[in-house]
């Protein structure tokens, strides 16, 4: 099982807990900076690395390395029986759970299954902002009440993410 986890935060809990699989953080900041449609994964990700050095100070090398690696991981989906993806209600999860959801409707998911755990409160949790400020016996609480994803929602997806990235999103 292949869960894909908004940031370390979220995905450093879950590794702790008896939530079986891969924990992948992604790490990607799609909200900020260009995310031009229409290119090859190459360019997109060249596109993406630039300004990600730019608005952050990371090291070229080790900024392509790591968006590589997302990739790569996403690639591996088929080698895993389920696909969770865990995001929550704020801009910043839903840009990257658009994006998740185009990426995996432009593929054949086979016998894969792909679900979705996103959530914008926490029962006893005031102010909630993210699972990345939740326990590792509240995220393990959420695992069974994952739904799968529909063939809907992932065009829903596609349609969002070609907006996204569209020069002219209306």
């Amino acid at each position: 099982m292949l869960h894909i986890h908004n940031g370390d935060s979220t995905a450093g809990t879950a590794r702790k807990t008896a939530i079986a699989g891969e924990h992948l953080a992604w790490r990607e900041a799609l909200v900020c900076g260009p995310a031009p449609g229409g290119l090859a994964a190459n360019d997109f990700r060249g596109v993406r690395a630039r300004h990600l050095v730019e608005a952050y100070g990371v090291a070229l090398e080790k900024c392509e390395r790591e968006l590589r690696a997302q990739e790569e991981a996403l690639a591996a989906f088929a080698d895993h029986e389920e696909v969770v993806l865990w995001f929550e209600h704020d801009l910043f999860c839903q840009v990257h759970l658009i994006y998740l959801l185009d990426w995996f409707a432009q593929r054949e998911l086979g016998r894969t299954k792909l679900s979705l755990i996103c959530v914008g409160e926490f029962p006893g949790v005031e102010g909630f902002r993210g699972l990345g400020q939740l326990s590792g016996e509240q995220l393990v609480s959420l695992f069974p009440e994952r739904q799968e994803v529909s063939q809907a929602q992932l065009r829903l997806g596609s349609k969002a993410w070609r907006a996204y990235t569209s020069p002219d999103p209306a």
